[in-house]
């Protein structure tokens, strides 16, 4: 893998990255001030609702970037010279990057939501950071707690990134029946099936225990969930390079 190969494509994987985040974090900005001042000027019901849209957005944000990313990019690089391994490095490079500026956009919005609507009585901004490991969705934050919570979003961010360019290469090298097995039959098994087992075994079950026990490892702290996402992306990710690094890689159809 030489340097002048993976110099122009890394630069251009970031462009593409660069260009979706500006167009994600305008959509957040939006998003962010124009939902809690409808909640101010037609107040629900309720006494005060805690608002917190960024979280998810931006996994759910970084699962389609891995899912339409991968292969388009790998196909280009191939198509002018560059091998897989540094194109497939680019990708880490952009991906990681990418996850980061999320991760610390997710903590200036909500610097900046806190600062307009906590004073309202009707609507309090939050993160999920706050609520699942402070228990305080008001919680005011230090600047080390902020630095933890954009770490959580960053890990997970860079995981679901990795698991989309999972299911996109997966979709690529499967034929056409494993193709239908998996489109169908995954979506039943997470959904339908495997809630149906874990709900018929008794609480006693070695597996409800060990769910539990991991359960309370994950809420302990928020070290649990990035030690468990950032492990999450690198076996995802290497579970990409060993389905991309022999294949021909064509446009997606």
């Amino acid at each position: 893998m030489s340097k002048m190969n993976l110099r122009p494509m890394l630069r251009y994987t970031l462009r593409g990255s660069l260009k979706a985040i500006s167009v994600f974090s305008l959509v957040m900005l939006l998003v962010s001030i124009c939902i809690p001042l409808m909640f101010v000027l037609t107040p629900p019901a309720r006494d005060q609702i805690h608002f917190s849209a960024f979280f998810m957005s931006a996994a759910i944000f970084s699962l389609v970037s891995g899912i339409v990313g991968i292969r388009e990019d790998l196909r280009m690089g191939i198509q002018h010279g560059i091998g897989r391994r540094s194109s497939f490095l680019s990708q880490l490079i952009a991906g990681l990057c990418s996850s980061l500026l999320l991760g610390i956009l997710g903590q200036l919005l909500l610097l900046l939501g806190q600062a307009l609507w906590n004073g309202s009585e009707t609507v309090f901004y939050t993160d999920l950071y706050q609520i699942v490991y402070l228990q305080d969705a008001e919680a005011v934050l230090s600047l080390g707690q902020h630095l933890e919570a954009a770490l959580c979003t960053a890990s997970l961010c860079l995981a679901t990134q990795a698991g989309g360019m999972l299911i996109s290469l997966l979709f690529y090298r499967l034929n056409k029946f494993w193709k239908l097995v998996l489109g169908i039959g995954a979506p039943i098994f997470f959904c339908i099936v495997l809630p149906s087992l874990l709900s018929a075994l008794p609480s006693s079950s070695p597996l409800l225990q060990g769910l539990s026990a991991f359960g309370k490892w994950f809420g302990a702290a928020a070290s649990s969930w990035i030690l468990f996402f950032f492990g999450a992306a690198l076996l995802a990710l290497v579970l990409d390079w060993l389905l991309c690094r022999k294949a021909a890689i064509t446009a997606a159809k």
